[in-house]
């Protein structure tokens, strides 16, 4: 509701809103002159709400137009100052700012046939949407400038088709958009200097694209989406973005029990983890890999894994925390003890204490019970900082506790 009220009064000012209220319940008992008098200002008042509201119309139609060239709609971004709202509908990103006084929209283009006159349609999106607007309402019902006099009525029709118009008119000219540090080309420029432009000036590397709306979308922490665009990345230009993103991906999909996409993710970067070049990422690489495969049970892999690294302060603990489920699982117990207890602090509720703690407790309940459920209590006084992966781990742990019940 609160975003539907901040949307609303960006197009609709909060005096504009009072000013129809005020004015309608006038217009209940108005005769004559001053029932045109009141509808004129309604009108006006629509006018203005219109264009308002246009900003958004030409800048769909823009991309609308870029999608039927064969473009990719990006974005778009309405007014500058204070962020209010950001949305994505039909996987355009759309941010909205407290003053509505600019619009840019963005989409990009790959290197096609016929590039320039699918961008030259793109570019022309804006004059195409509002004029056809404005001339399709102007077949429909004509138009009358004594609309804008009250005389037939509140002319709404009339203020969209005049509120096309002039969105039709402005965009004639060329203006240079600036919105916080970038500078936007005027569309009319670049449409007239298109012929002389190298249409390698006009394409867009849409991996590296991709790599940049993934990293978007974990910071919202919409994973699934995440990892469905990342299948679409293929040669992205920067190689480094492309590993840091996956890397993070694959953390952030482990975290949430997605292994084999996970694993996906990570497979991905194997043609070019090996490179000299990126040596100082190969044991993220690796760990990622083998806490995945940890969680299927496919602990000789793991192992591997594990393995191939080139132990650092950083994996110090995570290298443990492997081993000793790893130790568990085959049945050291005493081994795995001693590999996971330095890493339990019961005074805090970091991740690897509670990891160390969850994977204790699996093995202990064949062994000692009691520190197992010392352990277990611990775990449950900090539960809600456990993450999905520590929970999966901790029904282990349970079933483990129900299974010695069993035997005993």
């Amino acid at each position: 509701m609160k975003q539907f009220s901040q949307i609303f009064f960006v197009f609709v000012p909060w005096y504009y809103f009072i000013l129809i209220i005020l004015v309608g319940l006038l217009r209940g008992t108005a005769t004559g002159v001053g029932l045109q008098i009141i509808d004129a200002l309604l009108t006006l008042v629509a006018l203005h709400i219109f264009i308002h509201i246009g900003y958004f119309i030409r800048e769909a139609g823009r991309l609308l137009w870029a999608k039927i060239a064969g473009g990719v709609p990006h974005h778009i971004i309405l007014g500058s100052g204070e962020s209010l709202v950001e949305l994505e509908i039909f996987r355009v990103k759309i941010a909205l700012n407290s003053r509505l006084n600019i619009a840019v929209s963005l989409a990009f283009f790959e290197n096609k046939s016929s590039l320039k006159l699918r961008f030259g349609t793109y570019l022309a999106g804006r004059l195409l949407t509002s004029g056809g607007f404005a001339l399709a309402l102007f077949l429909l019902i004509g138009f009358d400038i004594k609309s804008f006099l009250g005389h037939h009525g509140i002319a709404l029709g009339s203020a969209f088709m005049m509120a096309n118009f002039y969105h039709f008119v402005i965009n004639l000219f060329p203006v240079k958009i600036q919105y916080q540090r970038t500078n936007f080309a005027s569309d009319q420029v670049t449409l007239a200097n298109l012929s002389e432009t190298p249409a390698q000036a006009l394409v867009t590397n849409l991996s590296d694209i991709y790599l940049m709306d993934i990293q978007d979308y974990l910071k919202r922490e919409r994973y699934e989406e995440a990892y469905r665009l990342y299948k679409k990345v293929q040669s992205p230009q920067n190689q480094l973005l492309r590993i840091n993103t996956a890397l993070r991906l694959g953390v952030l999909l482990h975290q949430q029990t997605l292994f084999r996409e996970s694993l996906i993710v990570y497979q991905s970067l194997k043609p070019i983890i090996q490179k000299p070049a990126y040596a100082n990422l190969k044991d993220n690489w690796h760990l990622g890999r083998a806490w995945n495969l940890v969680a299927l049970n496919k602990l000789d892999k793991a192992a591997n894994q594990v393995s191939l690294m080139q132990t650092t302060g950083n994996d110090v603990s995570a290298i443990h925390l492997i081993e000793g489920i790893m130790l568990i699982r085959q049945g050291q117990i005493e081994e795995a003890i001693d590999q996971l207890k330095p890493w339990v602090n019961l005074d805090t509720d970091s991740s690897s204490s509670l990891m160390a703690a969850i994977f204790l407790c699996e093995g202990l309940y064949q062994h000692s019970p009691e520190m197992a459920n010392d352990y277990l209590r611990y775990v449950h006084a900090h539960r809600k900082e456990l993450s999905p992966i520590h929970k999966f781990f901790l029904k282990k742990a349970i079933q483990a506790k129900k299974n010695a019940a069993l035997g005993s």
